[in-house]
């Protein structure tokens, strides 16, 4: 009996250690099957352009060294509460995620700057504000999921510009966005992506419906990341969303951008500084690519 029991608690604990789990800053770098080491990295959603676009051209030049980032679903908020909790060690975020206020004592490196993404604010041409700072808690804004980067980029403006806090706001994003503002369910539409966003190009093709608002808030350059603003301004053309800028012609409306990062826990670099080399060089070499297939998303 003592020996099926001794057997029984040895199954058990064989077991424990076989089960996946995250690898802690700490933990030996998990192996597959096969033999690949395997690095969990945060992401937003399967079709987002982290996991579509960046993820998978990463890892194309992983391969020769069988390397494999696998993906974590959730958004920029959902990938730094698990970096913080010490769930995920790296994920790709949107610049501003390491500057928030639950993050900023965290000790991250990066494995790498990738592609900008512009701050876009849409409101009706015939709607109830004419321009951003018309904002009040009359009116309602789309921001997207709480977890994900548009809310988390809409936070940093209530911070430096308080008066938005009095500002309602909607969970709807992309088409769901697009589509409650032509409907006056909500005022305007405030979201953070690549230039040439497929749901304002549809919006653009909706002649006199929509327009392209400036945001101009230098109080956004107090945000710094490693030293660098998160924040540089930069216009928007009307070339790429000619419908959303009614009566304009070869000209444009200053906003904001930020360049996504992928993200890394510095201790864990200091215990892995082969496989971070590997995945610098894998990230230079899939840059060209990426900044090719999000320069018009």
């Amino acid at each position: 009996m003592k020996k099926s029991l001794v057997f029984v608690m040895a199954i058990c604990m064989i077991m424990f250690w076989s089960v996946p789990v995250f690898a802690g800053v700490n933990d030996p770098v998990e192996k597959d099957e096969k033999g690949w080491i395997v690095l969990k990295v945060g992401v937003g959603s399967e079709g987002g352009i982290y996991n579509s676009v960046v993820r998978t051209e990463i890892n194309k030049h992983l391969r020769a060294w069988k390397v494999r980032l696998d993906p974590v679903y959730g958004g920029s908020t959902k990938s730094m509460e698990l970096m913080k909790s010490g769930e995920l060690v790296s994920a790709i975020v949107q610049g501003n995620a390491p500057v928030q206020p639950d993050y900023e004592g965290m000790d991250l490196e990066s494995f790498g700057s990738l592609h900008d993404e512009y701050i876009h604010f849409a409101g009706l041409q015939s709607g109830k504000i004419n321009e951003f700072s018309d904002l009040t808690k009359e009116h309602t804004v789309a921001i997207g999921k709480m977890t994900g980067g548009s809310a988390m980029t809409w936070a940093d403006f209530v911070r430096a510009v308080p008066k938005l806090k009095a500002v309602s706001t909607s969970t709807k994003s992309g088409t769901r966005a697009r589509k409650a503002l032509e409907g006056k369910k909500v005022d305007g539409w405030f979201a953070v992506t690549g230039l040439g966003d497929r749901s304002f190009k549809e919006a653009s093709n909706q002649k006199g419906m929509f327009e392209l608002f400036e945001l101009d808030y230098g109080a956004l350059k107090k945000f710094k990341f490693n030293g660098e603003s998160v924040y540089k301004k930069e216009n928007i053309d009307d070339d790429v969303y000619p419908g959303l800028f009614p009566g304009i012609t070869n000209g444009s409306v200053q906003s904001w951008k930020m360049v996504a990062q992928f993200i890394v826990n510095t201790e864990w670099v200091d215990n892995n500084e082969n496989l971070y080399e590997k995945i610098v060089k894998a990230v230079d070499a899939a840059r060209p690519a990426i900044l090719k297939k999000t320069d018009n998303d």
